[in-house]
């Protein structure tokens, strides 16, 4: 992963956590935020991860959404484990397309 893609990623991703953590004040939560990373690289995508329950070990995980490591392509999830790759939803180096980032997952 180059500079210019891992800069772009981490813009994406706290953009991300900033919508999980605007919902999440908005619906005045007793529980602390999920928190978005983006710790899962595969040979083909990144896993985004949305963790909660817990800072140190979380109650839950699941896929958030996937970046396309070639082109930087925002995928929704269909799965644990896969993208859906009927269309990209966004792309990481193009912040006027993070629409597709909901507090829920990338849609």
């Amino acid at each position: 992963m180059n500079e210019p893609f891992a800069t772009a990623l981490a813009s994406f991703v706290a953009h991300a956590q900033s919508k999980v953590d605007q919902n999440n004040a908005e619906m005045q939560s007793k529980f602390p935020a999920p928190r978005i990373s983006a710790m899962e690289p595969g040979p083909k995508y990144i896993r985004l991860v949305k963790s909660e329950g817990g800072s140190v070990s979380p109650v839950s995980r699941s896929a958030f959404g996937f970046v396309d490591l070639a082109t930087g392509n925002l995928l929704m999830a269909k799965s644990w484990k896969a993208p859906a790759l009927n269309f990209a939803r966004g792309n990481i180096f193009q912040p006027e397309t993070w629409g597709c980032c909901s507090p829920w997952s990338v849609r």
